[in-house]
């Protein structure tokens, strides 16, 4: 984290340059702002707040030789209040669980000390995100990025216990807060899940490996979301038998109680 810790100083140096009194705020959030969750695969989540955006600027001014592990986003006082009102996700984090690193003015104060609600809006945004780790998860599996694919299987079980949670109107953050909400609830296989994949993300991940921790994932959300899914090794199975193995695209869908994996692919046959 030293090493970011740096680039997160020059971010915040050239955003005071650049931006002058329009810059409102800057913040960090997600596993950054949990020493805990954090990780030296983790990135960094910034989000640099200004009053009003600047006529015709452009994010490249503030992240030209900037890690690529820092990823930045602009907003407005108005879409953040915006954010807030919608429950959206973005803003739960940024009012319940980012490290304000610049303070400019105190409106962004204000909008932070507010408690976003849980909206239907939440609940789809966190069902999608969950779905939509997994896959990449898969996506990742089939790349050989082995490391790639733990983490997104993390994070695939953890949004969907966090969804959960959100459905009972809660919404924690930290794994440990997580995974003491899934015992509570008596998820137990899908706090094992996330208790191992915590684990696995930090070290090296070999292809035998990955594969177990996508299907634990698939489980995992399986039993937070409570639906039926399939093990990605099924999946490899049913596409091998069919002579399919050079895959274009994975998603994951919900149909009712049915979880469905959608892979386009092109037959080798």
């Amino acid at each position: 984290m030293r090493g970011l810790a740096s680039e997160v100083r020059k971010l915040g140096r050239r955003a005071v340059e650049v931006l002058g009194d329009r810059l409102a705020g800057i913040l960090m959030f997600g596993s950054a702002a949990r020493p805990s969750d954090f990780t030296t695969k983790s990135d960094v989540n910034i989000v640099i707040v200004v009053k009003d955006r600047p006529k015709g600027f452009r994010l490249v001014e503030l992240l030209y030789d900037i890690d690529t592990r820092l990823f930045v986003s602009v907003l407005t006082l108005k879409d953040l209040e915006s954010l807030v009102e919608a429950g959206h996700p973005l803003a739960h984090h940024l009012c319940g669980d980012s490290t304000l690193l610049y303070y400019g003015c105190e409106e962004l104060v204000e909008l932070l000390s507010s408690k976003p609600p849980i909206t239907e809006d939440t609940l789809k945004y966190l069902e999608g995100a969950a779905l939509a780790n997994l896959a990449v998860a898969a996506q990742n599996y089939l790349y050989g990025l082995y490391g790639e694919s733990a983490s997104f299987s993390y994070k695939a079980v953890k949004t969907a216990l966090r969804l959960r949670a959100a459905v009972r109107g809660l919404l924690p953050f930290s794994d440990e807060e997580v995974l003491s909400f899934a015992e509570q609830e008596g998820l137990n296989e899908a706090a094992r899940a996330l208790d191992e994949l915590s684990k696995a993300r930090r070290g090296y991940v070999g292809p035998g490996e990955a594969l177990k921790l996508l299907d634990l994932a698939a489980e995992g959300v399986s039993k937070a979301m409570n639906i039926k899914l399939a093990s990605w090794s099924r999946v490899l199975e049913e596409l091998c038998k069919a002579g399919m193995l050079s895959v274009e695209r994975i998603s994951v869908s919900r149909a009712e109680n049915e979880g469905v994996w959608v892979v386009r692919a092109v037959d080798t046959g």
